[in-house]
């Protein structure tokens, strides 16, 4: 696990124009939300939040652009990259047929990612745990899918009271942004996760 700064903040030239930096954990083991706020072109403070990888702090590289948070491209592909695997190992090893299927799971994935790419949001932004495909297909890798949800795609757990919502996870990511951000899922899942059919067979023993 790497270690996070010495000042205990991700990595990033949005430090230089930070004030009040703070990280809180949300209800997803391995993911917090860092806010700060970040100063403007004008000069002034404006509040500014964005999820990060609670062991990945020094590989990140966050930058502040107007008063907003922003992460580069390399950090992106790197950070989602180790995401998918994790992933993708997870799946394998939980596979439970005939609905969890390695390729079910593949493709459930690849769906939803492709749906925040084209949606406004109003139909793709909530999924609820106890609904049987979400539970058996999507969240079946466990830990790894949780956290693949909520750091790539921005699904957290909603903060209702009420107690029929306590199993929805939202996304949390602005709608502006949501679109861009799968759009990086997507693309580091399709590189991670080849069709199992497509997949080179073990090594022969002999």
């Amino acid at each position: 696990i790497r270690s996070r700064g010495e000042d205990g903040l991700p990595n990033g030239s949005w430090k230089r124009s930070a004030e009040s930096p703070h990280v809180e954990s949300t209800q997803i083991n391995g993911v917090s939300m860092l806010r700060a706020s970040l100063r403007d072109i004008e000069g002034s403070l404006q509040p500014a939040e964005i999820l990060v990888l609670d062991d990945s702090f020094q590989d990140d590289d966050l930058e502040n652009i107007n008063g907003t948070f922003r992460r580069s491209d390399q950090a992106w592909s790197r950070l989602l990259s180790t995401l998918a695997r994790q992933l993708v190992n997870a799946a394998r090893a939980h596979i439970n047929p005939p609905d969890a299927t390695e390729e079910n799971m593949r493709r459930r994935h690849l769906k939803l990612c492709s749906n925040l790419k084209r949606s406004s949001l109003t139909k793709f932004s909530s999924l609820r745990t106890s609904n049987a495909i979400v539970a058996n297909v999507i969240l079946a890798p466990g830990q790894p899918a949780y956290t693949w949800l909520a750091f790539a795609l921005g699904f957290l757990p909603t903060a209702a009271l009420d107690a029929a919502q306590n199993d929805v996870l939202k996304v949390s990511v602005a709608s502006s942004r949501i679109a861009e951000q799968a759009s990086r899922a997507y693309e580091q899942l399709l590189m991670n996760w080849p069709p199992p059919k497509e997949m080179s067979p073990p090594p022969s023993s002999s």
